[in-house]
């Protein structure tokens, strides 16, 4: 038996979804074109249908389902803590944050710039052996 790691798993596991998911988009978009029902075929909606409901669609039925809980409250703690990180009201917050983003983005720009150069080298490698075959093959030289 093959071991199977766990990257290979998921990335199998995704590109197959993928696959499905876009067989199943492709289908509903042919279907509503050719046949023109009064309201397009959805796989999944969701749409609010007043304070704290809210509808599901699932392939034309239909669910409506109230929150048990009352979101405004989360709402007003998000709201105060940006009104706060605005006014600077958590420094050691916004120091540790700043830190944090300043490694990630010296380590982006070193990773992208290393995965320039080395796409850059290359296609300078590519272009050179492209050079020479080209050149032979005007030569009347069989390239090998």
């Amino acid at each position: 038996m093959i071991p199977i790691n766990r990257a290979f798993y998921i990335l199998s596991l995704s590109l197959f979804l993928l696959a499905v998911g876009s067989g199943v988009y492709v289908v509903l978009k042919e279907f509503n074109r050719m046949v023109c029902p009064s309201s397009p075929v959805r796989v999944f909606d969701l749409e609010a249908a007043g304070e704290q409901v809210y509808r599901v669609e699932f392939l034309q039925e239909e669910v409506d389902f109230k929150l048990p809980v009352d979101l405004t409250r989360a709402g007003e703690l998000v709201s105060r803590i940006q009104r706060d990180l605005v006014a600077g009201g958590y420094p050691e917050l916004v120091a540790e944050t700043r830190k944090v983003v300043t490694v990630w983005c010296s380590t982006l720009r070193e990773a992208g710039n290393r995965f320039i150069s080395d796409l850059m080298s290359s296609a300078a490698a590519a272009a050179g052996s492209l050079q020479v075959r080209l050149q032979t093959w005007k030569a009347g030289e069989r390239y090998e």
